[in-house]
């Protein structure tokens, strides 16, 4: 029976944040919904789509799929049923992977990955193989990344997984080359690694981020969240780098900066 394809393209809007460092480039989008094809009769073998353009370039750059099909495997199981959904690049290895599974980032985690493949599964269920790949998960973040001219652009795209339902919610890439993305960063924070290799150690004790070292050569700095909201700012006097401030647990980043170099630090708070 011929394949029969329905493709849904996403709607965007787009919520553009740019400064001089980094460019995180973020886009929301209307919850998107991906199924299985209905198990109708006489439908063999039918495929779902869910296309998306990471850099807002007009051209897609992924795309999910959800692929039904039925094999005869004996008269008493004429018509036994496989099922496939997965995440997939279309020009580039732009799938970080593990195992055979796209790999989900907590919200913070730095994407990275020692594999990326063409494509990584979210679910598969055929005869003599089975993987959930961590399933179930609500607000996964899959990594992603582009490839131009030997340079890579990390991202990720956020969803709702089972083994039967996504749902695709926002992505959001780095447009500078070969820079750090935080999974969940939506906004560009400032400067995302160092300028320069140092020996800088913070850490938090439960009221403020202290240096463990003693006050390191920079003047300034600056605390973020994680989806880039400034919390507070100021000059760097003693090994108390912050003033006591009410943090709530999650993850920071810290800034620091002088007049010829800086670097960003990434705390965890518990």
């Amino acid at each position: 029976m011929e394949k029969l394809t329905f493709i849904l393209i996403l709607v965007m809007f787009s919520f553009l944040r740019l400064n001089l460092y980094a460019q995180i480039i973020y886009t929301d989008i209307q919850d998107t919904i991906l199924t299985f094809p209905e198990n109708v009769p006489g439908i063999q073998d039918e495929t779902n789509y869910i296309y998306f353009d990471l850099d807002n370039d007009g051209e897609h750059d992924f795309y999910f799929y959800a692929h039904y099909w039925e094999e005869w495997l004996s008269p008493s199981a004429p018509e036994y049923p496989f099922y496939v959904m997965q995440l997939q690049s279309i020009n580039n290895k732009g799938v970080a992977w593990f195992e055979g599974c796209a790999i989900d980032f907590a919200y913070g985690d730095t994407i990275q990955s020692e594999f990326w493949l063409d494509g990584g599964l979210v679910f598969l269920d055929i005869l003599g193989s089975y993987a959930e790949c961590n399933l179930p998960y609500q607000d996964g973040y899959l990594g992603i990344r582009l490839t131009e001219n030997d340079n890579y652009y990390y991202g990720w795209v956020r969803l709702d997984a089972s083994t039967d339902t996504l749902v695709i919610k926002d992505f959001a890439y780095n447009s500078s080359p070969n820079e750090t993305i935080f999974a969940g960063q939506t906004e560009t924070v400032g400067i995302i690694e160092s300028s320069r290799e140092d020996e800088v150690h913070i850490y938090f004790d439960g009221n403020n981020f202290r240096f463990k070292t003693g006050k390191p050569d920079y003047d300034t700095y600056t605390v973020f969240t994680i989806e880039g909201r400034q919390i507070v700012a100021g000059k760097i006097i003693s090994e108390n780098l912050t003033p006591s401030f009410h943090y709530k647990p999650g993850i920071y980043l810290i800034m620091l900066k002088n007049s010829h170099s800086y670097t960003m630090k990434k705390i965890l708070v518990h």
